[in-house]
């Protein structure tokens, strides 16, 4: 009952205002007992190490894939209306190459679905990588989504300041 309830405020606040943003805590603020971001995941197919971000109040999370694919994922999986688009952006830097994707689950929690949503390509400066999607194009019963980095393989690349909502256009 208190997730429907916390679903249909998200709901009515997106069809009121336009949209919502996702809590990512995507600046990696704070690190857990381990050393990694507090609320995201990294597969365990490569090395990291925290480095200062674009900007001096956040860090960005440095990802060498070496042999095989690294991802970088939201631990937490965020409620989403089908109607609405899901825009994500965030920074990279670095030699190599990676794309933002999303997991997607449906009511039950159970996942779904995954997809690449956009490629992109590191160079020596921090450049904004973004994309937008309708949410019923990642899945028909898609009800909530994980937001997913992956780095591939043969590249070292920093990943700051990720950010994600959910908007009617």
């Amino acid at each position: 009952m208190k997730k429907l309830a916390i679903f249909l405020f998200f709901v009515t606040f997106a069809a009121l205002f336009g949209g919502y943003d996702l809590k990512l805590d995507g600046k990696f603020r704070t690190l857990d007992d381990n050393g990694v971001p507090e609320n995201w995941y990294i597969s365990d197919t490569g090395s990291v190490k925290m480095v200062p971000g674009k900007e001096r109040e956040y860090q960005a999370v440095q990802i060498t894939a070496e042999n095989k694919e690294v991802i970088i994922r939201s631990r937490n999986a965020f409620k989403v209306d089908k109607r609405y688009f899901l825009k994500v952006d965030t920074e990279v830097k670095g030699n190599g190459s990676g794309f933002i994707g999303v997991e997607a689950f449906n009511r039950s929690g159970q996942k779904i679905a995954f997809k690449k949503l956009k490629n992109f390509s590191a160079s020596s400066y921090y450049r904004d990588v973004e994309c937008k999607v309708k949410i019923s194009e990642i899945s028909a019963e898609c009800d909530a989504v994980k937001i997913v980095i992956g780095i591939n393989e043969n590249s070292v690349v920093s990943v700051c300041d990720i950010e994600a909502e959910v908007d009617d256009n």
